[in-house]
């Protein structure tokens, strides 16, 4: 067994995970754990440009950029174009945006 060391506020919210009387240190990590691993965002590792969720059977209910509500996309096609316009109009350059 090893011992780790942390600092009061890691301790608290491990707390707030943990069944009053059943959970220690231990159990709660290993639950906390087990969501990271079963979750679909992290199962691949990060996502990235080579690295993306299948989003076949998916569908956004709204979505904003840069703080902004977008409502002229009824689709990821559309939601994807709308960022690509965003971006270029942002960056002013094609080749920056990637």
């Amino acid at each position: 067994m090893k011992t780790i060391t942390i600092n009061k506020k890691t301790f608290e919210r491990l707390q707030r995970y943990a069944n009053p009387l059943v959970d220690n240190a231990d159990t709660v990590l290993n639950r906390i754990l087990d969501a990271l691993e079963s979750s679909p965002v992290n199962a691949d590792g990060p996502f990235n440009e080579t690295n993306l969720p299948d989003l076949t059977h998916s569908k956004f209910l709204s979505a904003k950029i840069n703080g902004e509500e977008v409502s002229a996309c009824s689709n990821w096609l559309k939601l994807h174009n709308h960022i690509i316009i965003f971006a270029m109009n942002k960056l002013m350059d094609f080749n920056k945006v990637n």
